[in-house]
């Protein structure tokens, strides 16, 4: 049986390797199997690169301010790399699920900072998602909000950490809070059961206004006793 390697656990190096110091697939073969006994075929090498999206027409992409710009402004938000990528596309950025992750853990970046196979590069983003919890502990807000809006607060100033790493760091640094803000909203957002007298009698209706600033403003409505589209 082919052995199985984990090729996530070195993405982020073979992709420093062969887009960023343009090192060639023999060079990286010999390089990866003296430093870390990892040593797929040249073949392995070449499928995994192609589904991986490696190609050196990456090289270019985080030295394009106006797109690095643009990425952090929409990681910034909380988006999904789904949405990213939408948002690029409507700006004529035609680029893969894989390039913006690659672009994203490049230096120039470093949004996905907890996703880099390096424990001491995760070790600097735990360590950074600590030093801005607590800042904001001081200053009140993450006690008054909680994690997601302190790690709005954090992408905006400029500091990329992921949601997990803010969530870790607010559990050491701020037990009691968080263990107060679970038992509140674990008592508060209990469904409630309501009664309709009939049909056309009550609508419910809800806004979708993710895509507003692309001028959509969507609403629905439906009616409460039949579930009905309105």
């Amino acid at each position: 049986m082919p052995k199985v390697y984990d090729w996530e656990l070195y993405k982020e190096k073979l992709a420093d390797l062969y887009l960023i110091q343009n090192a060639n697939l023999t060079t990286i073969i010999v390089q990866m199997e003296e430093s870390y006994k990892f040593k797929p075929s040249l073949r392995a090498y070449r499928n995994k690169f192609s589904e991986s999206g490696f190609t050196k027409d990456q090289l270019s992409l985080h030295k394009d301010q106006a797109l690095v710009t643009k990425v952090k402004d929409l990681w910034a938000r909380n988006m999904s790399s789904a949405n990213i990528l939408r948002c690029l596309s409507l700006d004529s950025w035609q680029i893969s699920a894989g390039q913006l992750r690659n672009l994203q853990l490049h230096t120039t970046l470093r949004c996905l900072m907890s996703t880099a196979p390096t424990p001491e590069v995760q070790l600097e983003a735990a360590q950074k998602a600590e030093i801005y919890v607590r800042e904001h502990l001081i200053s009140g807000q993450a006690i008054r909000y909680g994690c997601q809006y302190t790690l709005s607060n954090i992408r905006l100033s400029g500091v990329f950490v992921s949601q997990k790493q803010v969530w870790e760091a607010m559990k050491v640094i701020d037990p009691e809070g968080v263990a107060s803000r679970a038992e509140a909203f674990g008592t508060q957002r209990k469904r409630k059961e309501f009664t309709v007298k009939g049909p056309n009698w009550v609508l419910s209706i809800d806004g979708h206004d993710k895509l507003s600033r692309f001028g959509f403003e969507i609403y629905g409505a439906i009616d409460a006793y039949s579930w009905y589209i309105a």
